[in-house]
């Protein structure tokens, strides 16, 4: 393991701040997705 014990509130607390930013990652490309979307139905009207 990266910070010895698997248990240490160190690798505890890292996980969670890797995990937070995965979520916000994804989060934003979902966001991006939609407005490239949105982008092109106004760019393209069919």
């Amino acid at each position: 393991m990266i910070y010895g014990e698997p248990e240490t509130p160190r690798f505890l607390a890292a996980l969670q701040r890797l995990k937070k930013q995965q979520r916000k990652k994804e989060r934003q490309t979902r966001l991006a997705k939609q407005r490239v979307r949105a982008a092109l139905r106004k760019m393209r009207p069919c």
